[in-house]
């Protein structure tokens, strides 16, 4: 094995060993991601509308 091939094995296993750290991160964090969007997309459906076409007051 020569010296550059070394280099780019070395280079291909550090880019494969990170590809697959950030796999498990996305991963670990997806389900908590999809649950707060979830959340949010809830709280925002209760969110009462405050525009003036809705108002009680606009009549007054």
């Amino acid at each position: 094995m020569t010296a550059t091939t070394a280099i780019l094995a070395g280079v291909g296993a550090a880019f494969c060993a990170g590809m697959l750290f950030g796999t498990a991160l996305l991963v670990g964090k997806l389900p908590r991601a999809v649950l707060r969007l979830i959340e949010w997309r809830r709280l925002r459906s209760l969110r009462v509308d405050d525009t003036w076409e809705n108002s009680p007051w606009r009549d007054m």
